[in-house]
């Protein structure tokens, strides 16, 4: 299969992100044209009570690429993620949270992988973004996690590429 006729989308759930969102949507829209990804972006807001929903139809409105998608109450990651997936038109699936801590250049950056396989998961190894809380909370997790299947699993709670035919299997 020849790669430049994928198509992704990219799903950012929402829970009153007013103050991230309209960067959020701007930086995953820059990396797609940077890397010439042809994509769509579709922001599904859970419930938010603040301008989430505004801001996103604004960005809907000067870029035909972003798509809205409301829930009316809160429901959750899942459910974001899910009916993202449902509404999805792109052959390839990842998400990038409306909170704009993720960089969306990083999880593109592996898109031309997708030639050979049906699914991309890369670790983050950035201790200094987290708290030293956070880190001794994930080191004891991975702890846990590799002495008890003897494994060594890295610290994988990153961005997800997918081919789409595989979540709906």
């Amino acid at each position: 299969m020849v790669l430049n006729t994928f198509n992704i989308t990219v799903i950012m759930p929402a829970l009153n992100e007013e103050r991230n969102i309209t960067l959020a949507v701007e930086n995953t829209l820059k990396a797609l044209d940077d890397y010439g990804i042809s994509g769509e972006i579709i922001v599904v807001n859970d419930g938010s009570k603040d301008k989430t929903r505004q801001l996103t139809e604004e960005s809907a409105l000067k870029d035909t690429r972003v798509k809205l998608i409301n829930h009316s109450v809160p429901q959750g990651i899942g459910a974001s993620y899910r009916d993202g997936v449902d509404a999805s038109k792109g052959e390839i699936v990842t998400w990038i949270p409306g909170d704009n801590e993720n960089d969306p250049w990083e999880i593109l950056r592996y898109y031309k992988l997708l030639e050979h396989v049906d699914i991309i998961i890369p670790f983050i190894f950035n201790k200094e973004a987290r708290s030293l809380f956070r880190n001794a909370l994930s080191f004891t997790y991975r702890f846990i996690i590799n002495t008890t299947f003897g494994v060594n699993f890295n610290y994988t709670n990153g961005t997800v590429l997918f081919r789409k035919s595989i979540l709906k299997e």
